[in-house]
C-alpha cells in the first residue's frame, strides 16, 4: 500500500500515555463539564470493574437504552454502517478494533456495529469523571488511560487480563485526539497494536467518512490477522508492534481515499 500524506509526521512507537498527554489539545464537551468523579490511579485501582452490579447495569443499559441512542444517531446524522459482513470472522472472538476519531459521539457509533456485545473503550480519564457522561462510560465498561508511566504499567496488566478472560472487543483510537471530519490519518500511538501483538489478536480497521458535510458513515474493513501481515513473524516484538501499526494505518488511509475518490464531497477540500 502506498504511503499517503502524513503531514510530515514521523511514525512512532511512543507509549499510549505519553503520546496522548503530548498530542491531545482539543477541549471537547466532556473536558468542559463538571467532574463528579475524581479518578486517582493507584496500584490497586480497578481499571476493569467486574462486579455483578456493574454487569447487571451494563446489560440493562445495553438492551434498553442503547437502541434509542442508535435511533438518535440514525436520524440526527443519517448514520449508517457499511461492511458489517466483515465482522463474521471475529464474531464471538476477542479483537482489537481501531478507527479514526472524527466526532464527539463516534464512540457510540462504533458500539452500534457490535451491538448487543459492545466493545470496551480506552478513554481519557476525564471522560469517566464528568457528571452523567462519566457514569454512562463506567457502566459501558470504558477503561481510563493514566498519564504517568508507573500507573500505565498497571493499566496494561489490567487490559491484558481483560482481553484474556473476556470476549468483548477493545476499541482504541490510535490517533488519540479528535479531528472533526478528519480524512488524513495522523500519527498513530502504539497501544492498540501492543495489545494485539501481546495477545495474538486480530485488528479490525474501521474508518468514519462523510457522504456530505452533515452526514456520517462507518466503513468496516476486513479483520487483519497477524499471520497475514507480511514479514511480521520475523521481527522482534517492538518492531512487530510498529509494523502492524504502519500496516493498519496505510490500510485505513486507503479505505478513506477509496471512499472519497470521485465523490462530490471530500472534507479535505472543504474550507
Amino acid at each position: 500500500m502506498e504511503n499517503i500524506d502524513r503531514n510530515s509526521e514521523p511514525r512512532t512507537t511512543e507509549s499510549g500515555s505519553s503520546y496522548l498527554k503530548r498530542k491531545y489539545k482539543r477541549k471537547g464537551p466532556a473536558e468542559r463539564m463538571w467532574k463528579l468523579f475524581r479518578i486517582r490511579f493507584t496500584e490497586d485501582y480497578k481499571y476493569v470493574n467486574r462486579s455483578v452490579f456493574m454487569k447487571i447495569l451494563y446489560i440493562l443499559v445495553d438492551l434498553f437504552v442503547m437502541p434509542f441512542v442508535y435511533l438518535f444517531l440514525r436520524y440526527t446524522f443519517n448514520y449508517h454502517i457499511e461492511g458489517r459482513k466483515n465482522l463474521k470472522s471475529v464474531r464471538g472472538r476477542t479483537a482489537i478494533t481501531v478507527s479514526n476519531h472524527v466526532q464527539d459521539l463516534d464512540a457510540l457509533m462504533v458500539t452500534q456495529a457490535f451491538w448487543p456485545v459492545t466493545p470496551r473503550m480506552i478513554a481519557r480519564k476525564h471522560n469517566l469523571e464528568v457528571v452523567f457522561v462519566g457514569t454512562f462510560n463506567h457502566i459501558m465498561g470504558a477503561i481510563p488511560l493514566p498519564e504517568d508511566m508507573r500507573n500505565f504499567r498497571y493499566f496494561c496488566q489490567a487490559v491484558n487480563e481483560c482481553l484474556a478472560t473476556s470476549k468483548r472487543k477493545l476499541h482504541v483510537y490510535p490517533e488519540g485526539e479528535i479531528e472533526p471530519r478528519g480524512a488524513n490519518l495522523r500519527e498513530f500511538g502504539s497501544g492498540a497494536f501492543h495489545f494485539a501483538i501481546s495477545n495474538n489478536l486480530p485488528v479490525v480497521p474501521m474508518v468514519f467518512v462523510f457522504p456530505t458535510r452533515h452526514t456520517i458513515r462507518l466503513i468496516i474493513g476486513k479483520p487483519i490477522e497477524l499471520s497475514e501481515v507480511p514479514g511480521l513473524s520475523k521481527l522482534s516484538k517492538a518492531k512487530r508492534v510498529q509494523a502492524l501499526s504502519n500496516y493498519t494505518r496505510d490500510l485505513m488511509q486507503d479505505m478513506i481515499n477509496d471512499y472519497y475518490r470521485g465523490r462530490s464531497y471530500d472534507p479535505r477540500e472543504d474550507n
